[in-house]
């Protein structure tokens, strides 16, 4: 053992194909599903194939479980207003989070993705820059909690061409950046729990 700071980790998060998860580009047919090839999640379509992937990621020693339910800024594909997986897969994987002591929790951005998330049981939601009203009331009354992780637009924006991300993606930034200082504000306003949450990348984590 190495004697240092506890991590809880998520190990790979679940993503359906076509999702944040799902880091091909549109010409793209093969994707590589070894576990150890270096990728933001495994794709997985269907209750069955969620409940699977979900026992998976805690047999290999994950605190809890990822679910990209929401379109992202690091995936070809996907807008970041795309909502992901169907209400019965987000079950299934909290099913099986809550069987093993264990909680989902769940990437997304709109106000709908987040609805869709704590509905059906995911307890805290990461980055949620369109959180609006009613979505906050919900997650209050849910106990759910809310990760900003505003520092990663921020600093993307301003560095991430300079790293190689492609323009396709860094134009995504804007986006989601302008907005999210309000759904700081929605947050705090409505008495949502939050926590802190950097969601840098690659160099950029220093």
């Amino acid at each position: 053992y190495i004697r240092g700071p506890r991590i809880l980790f998520s190990g790979k998060a679940l993503s359906q194909t076509g999702g944040h998860g799902d880091m091909r580009g549109a010409g793209e047919i093969e994707f590589d599903s070894h576990y150890y090839v270096p990728s933001l999640g495994r794709v997985v379509d269907g209750v069955d194939a969620v409940r699977k992937a979900a026992r998976d990621e805690i047999r290999r020693g994950a605190h809890q479980i990822k679910l990209m339910v929401g379109g992202g800024i690091a995936s070809y594909t996907d807008p970041v207003t795309f909502a992901q997986f169907s209400g019965e897969e987000i079950r299934a994987a909290v099913e099986e989070a809550e069987n093993a002591e264990r909680y989902v929790m769940a990437h997304a951005y709109t106000a709908r993705c987040i609805r869709h998330a704590v509905t059906n049981g995911v307890r805290s939601v990461e980055h949620g820059n369109f959180l609006d009203d009613d979505t906050a009331r919900l997650m209050v009354e849910r106990g759910a909690y809310l990760v900003p992780t505003l520092s990663a637009y921020i600093t993307m924006w301003e560095e991430g061409l300079s790293i190689g991300m492609p323009a396709e993606l860094h134009a995504k930034i804007k986006y989601v950046l302008d907005v999210g200082s309000a759904s700081l504000e929605v947050a705090y306003r409505r008495g949502v729990k939050m926590a802190y949450g950097t969601d840098l990348i690659g160099p950029l984590h220093r």
